[in-house]
């Protein structure tokens, strides 16, 4: 179970790139996956939690016998990982979970 993130910014100040780490994400959002990952202005999403990574458990490589699990939001602000999404026990054998993104981004 994922417990925490750090945040980096690719900075490139004359010529010299640099990993910057970020507090902040503001009023934008991250969705992390395999299939792919994006980032989106927070307050555009009804629902959608800004300063957060959204993350979802999708290396079958490293299921036990109980499916995913890692489905959950991380808010950077107080560094917490909630469960997003609770798998039902009769859901615990589907295939591991992907974002779908609407045609307008």
């Amino acid at each position: 179970m994922t417990i925490k993130f750090v945040v980096y910014k690719l900075v490139d100040f004359c010529g010299d790139p640099h990993w910057t780490e970020l507090n902040s994400l503001g009023n934008d959002a991250l969705f992390l996956g395999d299939n792919h990952s994006i980032s989106v202005v927070a307050s555009d999403f009804v629902g959608c939690q800004p300063n957060s990574i959204y993350l979802c458990d999708d290396c079958d490589d490293f299921y036990d016998h109980g499916g995913p699990n890692d489905i959950g939001v991380f808010n950077l602000q107080d560094g917490c990982v909630r469960r997003h999404y609770t798998l039902a026990h009769s859901q615990r054998l589907m295939p591991p979970p992907i974002w779908i993104s609407p045609t307008f981004l």
